[in-house]
């Protein structure tokens, strides 16, 4: 009897777990809001953002980096913030960390702020592609 007990504990515990999605603290998740192409409204703009379910791709002039990959690959701990207005992501830089932050204004304009140990810049309006 104690056997049965046991192995309904442990099935019911296996099914509760398969069915939670287990956070890759290497990855980022940007929420749904937030996914799509998103530039500075000037046209002089050299940087834009594409945030999809699994990662950020940042491009500056013609060169693009996939920050989710980037981190990922280098085991570097990613910290998230995720609300229905804010998406932000903290990771180490050296002896210090970088933070991109992403403010909701509406469904078509985002506040960009970088942070770092040393400075803060922003925030930068960006509009949705």
């Amino acid at each position: 009897m104690k056997m049965r007990v046991v192995t309904v504990a442990c099935l019911v515990l296996l099914l509760f777990l398969a069915g939670c999605e287990l956070v890759d603290p290497y990855k980022l998740h940007p929420p749904a809001w937030i996914w799509g192409e998103w530039a500075p409204a000037s046209d002089t703009s050299m940087f834009s953002f594409t945030f999809t379910e699994t990662t950020v791709l940042e491009t500056i002039g013609l060169t693009t980096l996939d920050l989710g990959e980037l981190y990922k690959q280098s085991n570097t701990n990613v910290t998230e913030t995720i609300t229905d207005t804010v998406y932000a992501f903290r990771v180490p830089a050296g002896d210090g960390y970088m933070r991109m932050k992403f403010d909701k204004v509406d469904s078509n304009t985002l506040n960009y702020t970088l942070e770092t140990n040393l400075s803060t810049t922003g925030p930068v309006p960006l509009q949705r592609l």
